[in-house]
């Protein structure tokens, strides 16, 4: 078998560094099965692409950097793609869906019954691969919080994961909190994460958050050029459907979160000023036309030059 009988994948490695190399893991479905690495066996490159080739096949793929970014993707024989991990901005996503105790292949915040089930990863990256929060990987701190008209409903003391017990469908206002910390020597963006969302439910099971996604032009260093106007995308999303936005605004720090001043927001674009080095951080709030919000909040969303 040649190259001509594979498929072959242009894969970014954003990020990592010295201190903290990322490992992957790679398996296809066949004979009934999945066949391929066991575990995170394979060293990763930092800050570099490289071109991996495979089989034609469904692949479940996979990248352990601060816990495990995966992705499933069809490949075949002949064709390329592009697969970027760990870009930035790593962020909360409620793209895809997940499966737990209480029921499969779900949204990751849904109501079933009296129970509101929260599993939302709170450090996707740029791409919207999941990091996923069930890991066995305990540097980080954090709450997820569900309140309800105001009033407390209950906290669990882990970073976007909670089941709570609220009244069966009910048009209260809601508001569901999460903040994650992660002070790590090897983990230089995205250290503190936090995010809100208020919303009504619909009656679906499937709740009306939104989602905010910032997708700066990085380098492999996840690293923006410094001492200019720099201009990248910013869109806003809804778990159970379109997002017709009403509101939505973006600010910048390069204090890591001390001082604040806006962002320029044109459409779906954000243009911010740069210093010559440092870090950016962001904070946007956006509204929706029924009433539904969400603020976010990254410290150090990205690097600036260096």
């Amino acid at each position: 078998m040649g190259r001509a009988d594979l498929a072959a994948v242009t894969t970014s490695y954003y990020g990592p560094t010295e201190e903290g190399t990322p490992s992957v893991t790679a398996s296809v479905d066949a004979l009934g099965t999945q066949i391929g690495t066991v575990g995170p066996i394979l060293a990763g490159p930092t800050q570099a692409e490289r071109v991996e080739y495979f089989t034609p096949g469904n692949w479940h793929l996979g990248v352990f950097y601060g816990g495990e970014l995966f992705a499933d993707i069809a490949l075949a024989q002949g064709k390329s793609y592009t697969v970027g991990w760990n870009k930035a901005v790593a962020a909360p996503s409620l793209a895809g869906t997940v499966s737990d105790e209480l029921g499969p292949n779900h949204a990751r915040v849904w109501r079933t019954g009296s129970m509101l089930d929260v599993s939302i990863p709170v450090l996707a990256d740029a791409a919207g691969h999941p990091r996923d929060w069930s890991s066995p990987f305990t540097v980080d701190t954090g709450t997820t919080s569900l309140y309800r008209d105001g009033q407390l409903v209950g906290t669990q003391n882990v970073p976007g994961r909670g089941v709570f017990v609220t009244a069966p469908f009910d048009r209260a206002q809601y508001r569901l909190t999460t903040d994650d910390t992660r002070d790590q020597p090897w983990w230089p963006t995205s250290t503190k994460v936090s995010a809100a969302w208020t919303f009504r439910p619909t009656g679906n099971p499937v709740l009306p958050l939104l989602g905010v996604q910032f997708a700066p032009a990085v380098d492999l260093r996840d690293s923006a050029p410094g001492g200019g106007d720099f201009s990248f995308p910013v869109t806003v999303a809804r778990q159970d459907g379109p997002a017709t936005v009403s509101q939505l605004s973006v600010d910048v720090s390069y204090d890591d979160g001390t001082t604040w001043q806006a962002a320029s927001v044109t459409g779906s674009t954000v243009t911010v000023h740069h210093p010559a080095d440092g870090f950016a951080s962001l904070r946007a709030t956006a509204v929706d036309q029924d009433g539904n919000s969400v603020e976010l909040t990254v410290i150090r969303a990205y690097r600036i030059g260096g």
